[in-house]
């Protein structure tokens, strides 16, 4: 695959999907920024904009020390959080040191909504309820589970409505609410008003028979109108519903980091004594690398997740280079002492704007904390009607005058301030009938900003990351911050992973391991090509996909090249979890169905609405079962299936019997009134044993199931960009006219970096826009992940690594045969490319799992240096997806190793 060098192509955005539904800024002329620095954007004019609405570029855009030190990780080591290293340990003591003492395990995410919606699975388990009490116009996320408890998004939406499982109180917005502060000019009796109201909320849910799991709420009400609750609110609501055992959760993940100007976390400056059950936080946390977290107690993970056999697994989530971003953005908050520079300009820039408001009568109200500040546009003071339209002549006059600014609130007419902690702010309104300029700053401000300006230089000696812990203090550490539920491979004895490069990764001591299943890594550990395009990049530019850049553009041209032409629609996540969750939406949307048909054993992800229809999660759960708008159909695993290639020697034949199970479970759905809206597919199923399915059935099952009006998704989270040696994509080994209606991609797809993506169809996203659905995801899209994912791209054309795929994994499987050949423990060897899988068994006719023995091999092929892990319903298959740029030297070392251990078990075995 050749390169493609970034031409300017904004103008081909609108034509690649005229019928957008991802929000964009001023979407009729949308700005094109192609350069970031402090507190400015630049276009591709050289025009200079002040950004005032950013909130994710929390130290100021593209900080040199933010970038530098990220860089310098990835050179060193990215892998996931299966493995110990120090950088997430250290990430959660200093997070958890602003909190109260009881908050102290950290579940590290890639986005908010990630957390959120973490934080209700747990919940949930926890309360053994279900319901979601949410402040009206909330905004938490933009997962399936968190946009039917925002009605910030579902009132906007026209087949948006409220679910029975989610219970809305009031906001307690003092200007427009329910109970308005010229009505009620005491500001605690207007509290325990809304207070008052949200009990009744309560105790209605409850006199309905409906139970209560978790209340939402966000410090500061950010998408409803930058709201300020009443003095004490926050503490006499959680003091009720902790009372209820009800669950309280912060939303920091647009107000925390010191935002507020006065506490870290902005939930503090209603009360100091107010501990929450969960706090989640994200969007400032990395300076625009997706990273977020959620922090909860001890206790509730116990109950909750620990107690009921559940493990959590997040593939980018807490990763080393992840953690160095936010460590990074921490030091610099710290040094550069930004939350006093958030009191002292958010003070002068609210004084500044009270002051404008003696001015101009279209100014209602003022309001705001710190650097999170709103200017609430109206007609009419005294009737307080919203300026609607001239609410937007402002903000497109701003935009003229290089002032980029937006509009929030349930009528979108107030203004919204939501910029940089480092900014000075020289703020202008246009001047238009009824606006002035507003005032800059006094040049002592001035010059105290251009003395801190990235004044931190990343070759700094104070600035290195000295903490680096044994071994066994990283064990201690990791024992008290992160939830044992998170567990590591080899967690008895763990490996501690310091440096990568290639297919070898290297422990503490200097050992080197071959890589044998890291699938995310995919062309090679700390491949220099691509850390050095995302430094490049995150120097430059890193603000997200509200604005054109060429970024998502040249990466979705690339990506559709490779599938069938009607798949040209692509809408960018952080993992393949939130794609999966995605295409459930549109699904569901497009067809007005609700149900979900997978495969037995299937894994789709880590979120609420993926987790419950993937068996291989919740069959080794105590709590969780198949819900019933999940409908489970037999896996077609020829060697341990239902249907078995021993009893059933004509391979179309056996294909035939595992459609026809899928036929009459679909029948039997409809016969009981239940609609399927989506059927997800891994195109080799991993997780259940590294299954290839019989060559026709993909195309049998998808012609049948799209006859019926069933949307169907292939899922190459595991399986894609071109491991399969053959084809780019997995399905497309099957049948080469195979066109699905969704393929998610993700893992492989940064080598590391999270970013991922849904591809679907025209038609689809055309009645998401047509139902009035927006879709914004914070980092989804963003220049850096994209130039990632290009990058990752230009390096498997280069490189020729699909054909390497191809060569070398022929060559192991037919290492891996002979092996085979050899000892009776191996009952099967398939795969194809490098995805291969070795499936060991006890007895050959009957195919008995040998579970006690895949352990044995597992951890004494680690003695060997070797890092392989198990899978399947039984874990007795071994899993082998080592980076694609795997060689027939690679393949030679590992065989070498499983030949020595098979042999010395089979010399016990015959003593």
């Amino acid at each position: 695959m050749a390169e493609q060098k970034d031409v300017p192509v904004a103008g081909k955005f609108l034509t690649l999907e005229e019928t957008n539904c991802t929000e964009m800024f001023y979407r009729n002329s949308p700005l094109k920024i192609v350069r970031c620095q402090g507190t400015y954007m630049f276009d591709q004019d050289g025009n200079q904009y002040l950004d005032c609405i950013n909130n994710v570029a929390h130290v100021g855009h593209c900080h040199a020390y933010v970038a530098s030190k990220t860089y310098e990780q990835a050179l060193v080591c990215e892998t996931n959080n299966r493995y110990l290293h120090d950088n997430c340990l250290i990430l959660a003591e200093r997070l958890t040191k602003h909190l109260p003492d009881d908050l102290e395990q950290v579940f590290f995410s890639n986005s908010g909504s990630e957390a959120n919606d973490l934080a209700i699975q747990l919940a949930r388990n926890y309360t053994n309820n279900y319901d979601i009490l949410a402040l009206d116009y909330a905004y938490h996320g933009h997962l399936q589970s968190l946009v039917e408890i925002s009605s910030y998004k579902f009132k906007k939406e026209k087949n948006g409505v409220k679910k029975d499982h989610v219970h809305i109180a009031p906001c307690p917005d003092q200007y427009r609410g329910k109970y308005r502060n010229d009505e009620y000019t005491d500001e605690e009796k207007l509290c325990d008003l809304y207070v008052k109201d949200l009990m009744n909320v309560v105790e209605d849910a409850e006199g309905r028979g409906r139970k209560i799991a978790i209340f939402l709420i966000e410090p500061f009400q950010s998408c409803g109108g930058q709201i300020i609750y009443p003095k004490g609110y926050l503490k006499k609501a959680f003091n009720y519903l902790q009372s209820k055992n009800i669950l309280c959760l912060a939303d920091e993940v647009q107000t925390g980091f010191g935002r507020s100007g006065t506490h870290f976390w902005s939930f503090q400056t209603d009360d100091d004594s107010i501990t929450p059950d969960f706090v989640t936080v994200g969007k400032s946390m990395g300076n625009g690398h997706p990273v977020s977290a959620l922090i909860t107690k001890r206790s509730i993970v116990i109950k909750a997740f620990e107690d009921n056999g559940i493990e959590y697994f997040n593939t980018f989530g807490g990763n080393p280079v992840s953690c160095v971003a936010a460590l990074a953005v921490l030091d610099i908050v710290e040094r550069e002492n930004l939350m006093k520079n958030a009191h002292d300009v958010g003070l002068y820039l609210l004084t500044s704007l009270e002051k404008l408001k003696e001015k101009h009568y279209i100014i209602g109200d003022v309001r705001g904390y710190g650097l999170f500040v709103g200017v609430d546009l109206v007609k009419d003071r005294k009737t307080r009607e919203p300026a609607i339209d001239e609410a937007r002549e402002i903000q497109q006059r701003l935009r003229d005058n290089f002032v980029i600014m937006s509009l929030d609130g349930p009528y979108c007419n107030v203004l919204c301030l939501l910029p940089k902690l480092t900014s000075i702010l020289s703020i202008q309104l246009n001047n238009i009938r009824f606006c002035t300029i507003m005032d800059t700053l006094s040049p002592a401000s001035a010059e105290r900003n251009t003395v801190r300006k990235h004044s931190i230089h990343a070759d700094d000696p104070d600035f290195v990351f000295k903490e680096f812990y044994s071994k066994e203090k990283t064990i201690e550490l990791r024992q008290h911050y992160i939830p044992i539920c998170t567990q590591l491979f080899y967690h008895d004895n763990p490996l501690k992973i310091v440096r990568a490069s290639g297919t070898y990764m290297y422990d503490q001591l200097g050992n080197k391991y071959l890589d044998c299943i890291n699938n995310v890594a995919h062309v090679g550990h700390c491949h220099p090509h691509v850390t050095q395009q995302v430094h490049k990049q995150t120097g430059a530019c890193e603000t997200n996909n509200r604005y054109l850049h060429d970024n998502p553009i040249i990466l979705a041209e690339k990506l559709c090249k490779t599938l069938p032409e009607d798949l040209h629609q692509v809408f960018y996540t952080n993992s393949g979890s939130e794609a999966n969750d995605l295409a459930m939406r549109l699904a569901r949307e497009y067809t007005g169905n609700y149900d979900v048909l997978v495969l037995d054993n299937a894994y789709h992800g880590h979120l609420t609405s993926v987790v419950e229809l993937s068996s291989y999660k919740f069959k080794n759960e105590k709590i969780n079962k198949p819900k019933e708008h999940v409908h489970i159909v037999s896996t077609p695993d020829v060697y341990r299936g239902k249907y078995r290639n021993d009893e059933h020697t004509d391979e179309e034949k056996l294909c035939d019997l595992y459609v026809k199970d899928l036929m009459n479970v679909v029948e039997d759905a409809e016969g009981r009134g239940r609609k399927i809206a989506i059927f997800l597919i891994e195109s080799f199923q991993s997780c259940g044993g590294q299954i290839i399915y019989p060559q026709t059935y993909l195309k049998k099952v998808f012609k049948y199931l799209q006859s019926k009006g069933i949307l169907c998704l292939v899922d190459e989270v595991q399986t894609g960009f071109g491991r399969s040696g053959t084809h780019f994509w997995a399905f497309q080994t099957y049948d080469g006219d195979l066109c699905p209606d969704f393929v998610t991609i993700g893992k492989s797809m940064g080598n590391g970096h999270p970013v991922a993506a849904l591809i679907t169809k025209k038609f689809l996203t055309e009645n998401f826009y047509k139902n009035g659905v927006e879709y914004f995801n914070t980092f989804g899209g963003n220049p850096v992940s994209c130039r990632a994912g290009i990058a990752v791209l230009d390096v498997i054309g280069k490189e020729n690594l699909m054909e390497n795929a191809r060569e070398v994994g022929e060559y192991l499987i037919m290492k891996l045969k002979e092996i085979g050949n050899t000892y009776t423990l191996v009952g099967d060897v398939r795969g194809r490319g490098l995805f291969i899988g070795v499936e060991l068994i006890k007895n050959v006719k009957t195919r008995e799992p040998a579970i006690d023995e895949a352990k044995q091999i597992h951890y004494k092929l680690l003695e060997h240096f070797v890092i392989m892990s198990l899978d399947g319903p039984d874990h007795n298959v071994l899993k082998i997806k080592p980076p694609v740029c795997f060689s027939k030297d690679d393949c030679d070392f590992l065989c070498e190793k499983l030949n020595l251990i098979l042999k010395e078990i089979s010399l016990e075995e015959n003593k």
